[in-house]
C-alpha cells in the first residue's frame, strides 16, 4: 500500500524463510512490480549492484545476508541514494526474531541495523502469533522505541478451517492413525502432516507410501530444511500446481506459505507451542471460499481419562510396593524376635541354675517382666522406625522408577517426549471432557459491533465449529472412526533357549559358514576395505550370530518372522533367506 504513494520508495522485507522470498517475489512478479528475493545462492556482484541502482522496488532479503557487517548487503546500506529511498522495514513473521534467534543467531543481532540506518525509517512487524508476552521480546531485540509503537490487531481465527483432536491409537512407529491419507490421496486432495522432528517425518512418508498404489508414491514427498533449496522451490511449485497431493513436513514449509486450496492440516504429537500449531494450522483452505479441517494427534497419555487410569494404577503399585515392604519389614522383625527369644531362653536356663541360690521371689519377677516385654512387642506389630523405613523404600523405589523413565526419553532422542504439555495445548486436547466442550474459543471480532467494520477485516460466520459442535460434517467423514476397536499386536518376545552347552563338529561347522556369510555379504554392501578394517560386525554381531546358533540348535527359528523375533536381527528381512538355507541344512 505505501508503494502506491511513493511511486520512487524502496520497500525492504526480511524474512527468515527462503521460500517466503520466493513467494514474495513471485506476487510481486504478477502485479508487475520489481521485486528480487537475495538469498545465498542469489547474493551476486551483479544484483547487489543492480539494487544499489535502483532497478528494484522490493527486496525480500534472508537475515544472514541483511545483517552480516562483512557481507555483501553492506554496500546497500552505505548507498545513500537507496537509503534515502527506503519506505520502511518489513520484519515478516516477527516473533521469529524471538523465537529462532537461539539457533539463528543474526535474527537475535536484528538491533544493529537500528544503528545502520536512519531512526526515522520505521519498521513494520507482520505476525499471526504475536501474544504481549512475545511483543515485549521482539521490540527489544528489533530495538523499537514503545512509545512510537502503533499496535494493531486483528483476530487470527480461521472461520473455514474446522478442528478437530485425535487420540493416537497405535503404536507411534507404524503411523497406522495416519491411513485415512491414503483415502486423501486418491480423492485428490492436498494435505500437509507437520512433524518436529525430520527423521519421523520422513519415516511417517515412506510408511504411507508402502499403502498406495504404485502410481501414487511419487504424489508424495518429505519436505524440511535438508532439503536443497531447489528441491523446496520446485517441490513448492508442484504441490501448488497439483502434481505433488500431500507433504510431510517441518516448520520449514509453514509460516506464510500461500497455497489457497490445502483440504487436510495435521499435526503429529503436540510436540510444538500454541502459537506454532496455529501457524500451521492457520496453512489450510487460505482461499476463503474453501473448507478445511486441521487435526491434531496427541498422544493417549495426555488425555484427563488416561491421565486418571495412569493416576491409578500408580496408586495400585504404590499400595502393593508398600505391602511388599510392609511385609518384608515384620519378616526381619519376627526373626530378630525369634533369634531374641532363642537368646533368652538360654539366658534363662543359665539364670535358672543360678536362681537355685537366689530367693525365690526375685527371679520369678525377673521372669515375669521378660514375658510382658515380648508380649507388647509381638502386640505392637511394626515401630515406628519400620514404618519409616517402609516409608523411605517405597519412596526410594519411586524416585528410581521416574529416573529411569526420563534416561529412557533420552535415550529416545526425538522420539522421546515430555509427559505434560503447555497449559494451552492441555485445554485444547482436552476440550471434549471439560466446561467449555469445544475446539474452537469464541474470537474477538474486528469492530463487529460498532458499525466500522470493512468487508477485507471482518470475519464471516463459520458454517460449522468444531468436530465436537457439528461431529456429522462431511470433511471429517474422512477420519477413521473414534470408536473403532484396535488390535493390539502380540509382543515379539524372543524365546527362552539353553546357552550353556558344549559344541559338538555339526555346531562348529554351522558356526563357520555363519561366518562366511557374514564376511560375504559384508565384501558385497560395503566392500572389501570394510570387512579388512572393520570387520563383519555391521551385517551380523557376534551377538546375533550367537544368538542364531542357539535358536537353531534349539529348533525355534522356522522361517523369517521367527528369525527377526528370536534375534531381532536387522538385516533378516534381505539376508534371512540364506540364514535359513543353512539351517535347514
Amino acid at each position: 500500500m505505501p508503494m502506491l504513494f511513493r511511486p520512487e520508495g524502496i520497500q525492504i522485507v526480511i524474512t527468515p524463510l527462503n521460500i517466503l522470498g520466493a513467494q514474495t517475489k513471485a506476487q510481486l512478479d504478477a502485479l508487475g512490480i520489481s521485486a528480487i528475493a537475495i538469498r545465498g545462492e542469489t547474493a551476486t556482484y551483479a544484483n547487489i549492484e543492480a539494487i544499489i541502482a535502483l532497478q528494484f522496488r522490493v527486496i525480500a532479503v534472508s537475515p544472514e545476508i541483511a545483517l552480516n557487517p562483512r557481507g555483501v548487503f553492506e554496500r546497500v546500506w552505505r548507498s545513500m541514494a537507496f537509503v534515502s529511498r527506503i519506505i520502511s522495514i518489513v520484519w515478516d513473521e516477527a516473533h521469529l526474531l524471538k523465537a529462532w534467534s537461539s539457533f539463528r543467531p543474526d535474527l537475535g543481532d536484528a538491533s544493529r541495523l537500528r544503528n545502520v540506518l536512519s531512526p526515522n525509517i520505521p519498521y513494520l512487524l507482520p505476525s499471526a502469533t504475536l501474544p504481549e508476552a512475545v511483543l515485549g521480546d521482539v521490540l527489544d531485540i528489533a530495538r523499537v522505541n514503545r512509545q512510537h509503537v502503533l499496535v494493531l490487531r486483528r483476530s487470527n481465527d480461521r472461520p473455514n478451517v474446522f478442528l478437530t483432536v485425535r487420540k493416537i491409537r497405535f503404536a507411534f512407529s507404524s503411523f497406522k492413525d495416519l491411513k485415512f491419507l491414503v483415502e486423501t490421496v486418491l480423492r485428490g486432495l492436498k494435505f500437509l502432516v507437520f512433524f518436529d522432528n525430520i527423521e519421523e517425518s520422513i519415516k511417517a512418508c515412506l510408511v504411507v507410501r508402502q499403502w498406495l498404489p504404485p502410481e501414487h508414491h511419487d504424489r508424495i514427498v518429505w519436505f524440511n530444511a535438508d532439503n536443497t533449496t531447489r528441491f523446496r522451490e520446485s517441490t513448492t511449485a508442484k504441490f501448488q500446481c497439483g502434481e505433488l497431493i500431500g507433504l510431510f513436513c517441518t516448520d520449514a514449509f509453514g509460516m506464510g506459505i500461500d497455497i489457497p486450496d490445502i483440504d487436510i492440516v495435521v499435526q503429529w504429537r503436540p510436540t510444538c507451542s500454541l502459537d506454532s500449531l496455529w501457524q500451521r494450522f492457520g496453512r489450510a483452505a487460505r482461499d476463503p471460499n474453501r473448507e478445511a479441517i486441521a487435526v491434531l494427534f496427541a498422544d493417549a497419555k495426555y488425555f484427563d481419562e488416561e491421565r486418571e487410569a495412569a493416576r491409578k494404577r500408580a496408586e495400585k503399585r504404590r499400595q502393593a510396593a508398600l505391602a511388599r515392604a510392609e511385609r518384608v519389614e515384620s519378616g526381619k522383625r519376627k526373626r530378630i524376635e525369634n533369634a531374641q527369644t532363642g537368646s533368652e531362653e538360654l539366658r534363662e536356663a543359665k539364670r535358672s541354675r543360678a536362681d537355685e541360690q537366689v530367693p525365690t521371689g526375685l527371679g520369678a519377677a525377673r521372669v515375669q517382666h521378660s514375658d510382658v516385654s515380648q508380649v507388647a512387642d509381638l502386640s505392637e506389630g511394626l515401630s515406628e522406625y519400620d514404618k519409616l523405613r517402609v516409608s523411605y523404600k517405597t519412596g526410594q523405589s519411586h524416585e528410581e522408577t521416574a529416573s529411569q523413565a526420563a534416561k529412557k526419553g533420552k535415550k529416545g532422542g526425538g522420539a522421546s517426549r515430555s509427559s505434560t504439555v503447555v497449559v494451552e495445548l492441555d485445554c485444547l486436547i482436552n476440550a471434549a471432557t471439560r466446561a467449555f466442550r469445544c475446539y474452537q474459543d469464541e474470537q474477538l471480532r474486528c469492530k463487529m459491533t460498532t458499525g466500522e467494520d470493512c468487508t477485507r477485516c471482518t470475519l464471516q460466520p463459520s458454517p460449522i465449529c468444531c468436530s465436537l459442535c457439528t461431529p456429522n460434517h462431511h470433511l471429517f467423514a474422512l477420519l477413521p472412526p473414534t470408536d473403532e476397536p484396535v488390535e493390539k499386536p502380540k509382543a515379539l518376545r524372543s524365546s527362552q533357549v539353553d546357552t550353556q552347552y558344549s559344541m559338538n563338529a555339526k555346531d562348529s561347522q554351522f558356526r563357520a559358514a555363519l561366518h562366511a556369510l557374514r564376511k560375504e555379504h559384508t565384501v558385497r554392501l560395503y566392500g572389501i576395505s570394510h570387512l579388512h578394517e572393520l570387520g563383519a560386525g555391521a551385517v551380523m554381531s557376534d551377538d546375533v550370530l550367537k544368538r542364531i546358533l542357539d535358536c537353531a540348535r534349539a529348533h525355534k527359528i522356522h522361517d523369517l518372522d521367527s528369525l527377526h523375533r528370536e534375534t531381532k536381527w536387522h538385516w533378516a528381512e534381505e539376508i534371512g533367506n540364506a540364514v535359513l538355507e543353512l539351517i535347514s541344512k
